[in-house]
């Protein structure tokens, strides 16, 4: 286990230690990084479970880790658990968090990408297709978007954590026979792209 260098993470330890030894055991997570995460799904106030969630991030070893343990506790951060880290992690001033092993996965850093303006008013995501051309995405009827981004970006991230590789190169290979599509090429394009900078990121072959 890592230093622990984050003041609140050291006192909110505290009262852990009392706790274990009044209730059962058996329904106490042993492990740090889980018993932070159902600490913030029991809180109330949504500073305090921000809060928590920082500790959360600081505490699980890795991205896998942090994603097991939020399924745990469904609704919990009302959108994708990779949406919610890009957006914390980038977000966050303690050091320690921002630099820890969850924060700094590539996987993370790619969701951190936010909302663009194409100068003329309509917010989107500003996406790379195959070409390197830009493409502004809107959100529309058929284009719903989480948290700033289409839904099939957040997509593309969960199935690189939750299925790994395989399932990433063929979700790659579907957006991509779909590029040559009137109705949806140019943001197929984006997402294909997409894919295939996480799957680089993750050495997919």
């Amino acid at each position: 286990m890592r230093p622990f260098v984050v003041a609140a993470v050291i006192s909110a330890a505290l009262p852990w230690v009392v706790s274990c030894a009044a209730d059962d055991a058996t329904f106490v997570p042993l492990d740090p990084c889980e018993r932070r995460v159902a600490d913030a799904a029991d809180a109330i106030e949504p500073d305090d479970q921000v809060a928590l969630m920082d500790e959360a991030i600081f505490l699980c070893d890795d991205l896998t880790g942090i994603v097991t343990a939020v399924a745990e506790h469904p609704g919990l951060l009302g959108v994708d658990t990779v949406t919610f880290l890009g957006r914390r992690c980038a977000r966050t001033e303690q050091a320690a968090v921002a630099t820890s092993p969850v924060c700094t996965d590539p996987l993370v850093r790619a969701a951190t990408t936010g909302p663009a303006d194409d100068g003329e008013g309509p917010v989107g995501y500003l996406g790379l297709a195959l070409d390197d051309t830009e493409v502004l995405i809107v959100p529309d009827a058929d284009t719903p978007f989480i948290d700033g981004r289409p839904q099939a970006i957040s997509a593309i991230v969960d199935l690189a954590v939750i299925e790994g590789c395989a399932a990433l190169l063929t979700e790659r290979d579907r957006w991509s026979a779909r590029v040559g599509d009137d109705d949806v090429g140019q943001e197929a394009s984006v997402y294909a792209r997409h894919a295939n900078d996480l799957a680089t990121y993750l050495g997919c072959g």
